[in-house]
């Protein structure tokens, strides 16, 4: 210690501030470039009013799509890209919630879940519906309610498309794939277990993480429920949600 002091006191004005600059230097550059700290993804979308599913370009043809045909529930398209289309509601999806990273083959990685403001101020906004939701036909839903539906401040950039955005509750109601109550059991039966398997080729994200998640999960919809709630979809309903929880963003897009 006694030797550091007999360093300092031997040093003249001119060295010491030169010490001081350096020191000083040293702890700029070690805060600003070094020790800064990343910004999350939707600190990231805000700023910039862009985002995406990582940096991955995909290089897969339009064309090349799966066709799964339901008795039931209507026609899809699995695309090579990522997406889903429902060509009965002309609608086509993100197959996995924002957040996750498309390689190319498949999604990785955790979704973010964020509360509606964001959500809706940052992908777009829709009405109020009260509660309880009407019930609609199959030809009402992708349309019903998108009449005054604002658009939100920030672009998705996605299977060379930037015309994503979050998904009214009547076309997020099109995917819980609802069964008639009035079926007898043995077709009732039948309807869940075709249910089951078709969303699991549709969506096997959503699929696999259901089966971690022991709350399930919550997609956030562009539409209010009342003042303090939105509307989300829990896998098989719609339900109001306070809008200070968060919730799971999935996409959407017309046909």
């Amino acid at each position: 210690m006694q030797a550091v002091l007999d360093y300092f006191q031997s040093l003249d004005s001119f060295s010491v501030f030169s010490l001081l600059i350096g020191m000083l230097a040293s702890w700029y550059i070690s805060k600003h470039f070094f020790l800064k700290k990343k910004p999350s993804l939707i600190q990231d979308a805000k700023r910039h009013k862009t985002t995406n599913y990582g940096s991955y370009r995909n290089v897969a043809k339009e064309t090349e799509s799966t066709i799964v045909n339901s008795e039931y529930f209507g026609s899809w398209a699995i695309n090579a890209n990522g997406t889903v289309t429902d060509n009965i509601n002309k609608l086509t999806w993100i197959r996995a919630p924002w957040g996750t990273i498309w390689d190319g083959t498949d999604f990785v990685g955790n979704p973010i879940a964020i509360k509606w403001r964001d959500a809706s101020d940052l992908f777009g906004k829709g009405i109020f519906i009260k509660n309880p939701f009407p019930v609609l036909t199959l030809t009402q839903r992708p349309t019903n309610f998108k009449e005054n539906y604002t658009k939100g401040s920030c672009k998705v950039f996605f299977a060379g498309y930037d015309t994503w955005r979050l998904p009214t509750a009547a076309e997020l109601d099109t995917l819980q794939f609802n069964i008639s109550q009035e079926l007898n059991h043995d077709l009732s039966k039948l309807y869940a277990k075709e249910r089951s398997n078709l969303k699991s080729k549709l969506f096997p994200f959503l699929t696999a993480f259901t089966k971690q998640d022991i709350l399930k999960y919550k997609l956030w919809t562009a539409d209010m429920a009342d003042v303090h709630s939105a509307w989300s979809h829990h896998g098989t309903t719609l339900d109001d949600t306070k809008i200070d929880e968060q919730c799971y963003v999935l996409f959407v897009k017309d046909y």
